[in-house]
């Protein structure tokens, strides 16, 4: 994996994962440390992106609201407010 922080090619994997489960990365150039999210729109999400896409999917198939997903009030701004700053909707959806 390519570091996010100057696109060196040596990177170590390191033995630690993050809090979600994610790979965690070290690159030997930079010494900057990073996870298989750094850089992608999903990086400061609480939730696993599989978990992401497929509330999104579900909303935009089934027309349910986050409530009616089993989520509450404050997941739901979370969740709006970093799909919008993210770019994440319909567009990319449909798109892909």
């Amino acid at each position: 994996m390519n570091c996010p922080h100057c696109a060196s090619q040596r990177t170590q994997e390191r033995n630690k994962k993050t809090v979600l489960g994610y790979r965690t990365f070290r690159c030997s150039a930079c010494h900057h440390n990073f996870n298989e999210r750094t850089g992608t729109p999903f990086n400061f999400l609480e939730y696993p992106t599989d978990l992401v896409l497929l509330v999104i999917l579900w909303r935009l198939r089934y027309k349910l609201s986050l409530r009616d997903l089993g989520l509450d009030v404050r997941a739901n701004v979370v969740l709006r407010s970093r799909m919008k700053r993210c770019e994440i909707g319909k567009h990319a959806l449909h798109h892909s």
